[in-house]
């Protein structure tokens, strides 16, 4: 996934403390790529963002929404999400360098020209609130296991109901602790 900067040009128009500007529009990406995980990303990824002269930085807040498309984790079906997350930013005016220190902080600044790239911030509001598991619903029981059928009204499996009509308990996963000898 290759992140394209999205700039907003904040100098000279936001020199004053206390101004502030907004801004909405679309970061043009069409997936999100995380370890083995695809995500893939129907318009662009809106947001709605100000902008603030905090006198050392500029601050940006606002939204990010996305419609978005994955695979489910247990069927695999595709699924479209719909999420929104929090944009948050912080652009130094003049960051200070130590020679021979080691930076431990990490920022952003206000580059030579007076903008800033709103684009990390827009994509991280979105990666956040990604789900750790995709789901195309609460309930979905995965992929069906090669050769059974769906499970009936009950909840039990057709061969299931068949042993059991005929007298046969089908076998619990725990039968085999059934003779254990614990240690009492």
């Amino acid at each position: 996934m290759h992140l394209d900067p999205l700039y907003i040009q904040v100098l000279p128009r936001l020199t004053n403390t206390g101004s502030s500007e907004y801004a909405q529009g679309v970061l043009p990406l069409t997936n999100i790529d995380i370890g083995y995980r695809h995500f893939t990303v129907a318009e662009g990824i809106s947001y709605d963002v100000s902008l603030l002269n905090t006198s050392e930085a500029i601050l940006l807040s606002g939204t990010a929404t996305a419609s978005i498309t994955a695979d489910c984790d247990r069927c695999l079906e595709t699924t479209e999400l719909h999420l929104s997350g929090e944009v948050q930013g912080y652009y130094l005016f003049d960051p200070e360098e130590t020679p021979g220190e080691e930076q431990l902080e990490i920022y952003e600044s206000v580059d030579t020209r007076g903008r800033v790239d709103i684009a990390p911030p827009v994509l991280a509001a979105i990666v956040f609130e990604l789900p750790s598991v995709t789901l195309c619903r609460p309930d979905c029981e995965g992929i069906p296991l090669q050769g059974s059928e769906s499970p009936d009204a009950d909840g039990k499996d057709k061969e299931d109901a068949g042993l059991e009509a005929d007298g046969i308990r089908p076998e619990s996963p725990f039968a085999a602790l059934k003779d254990f000898k614990f240690e009492e």
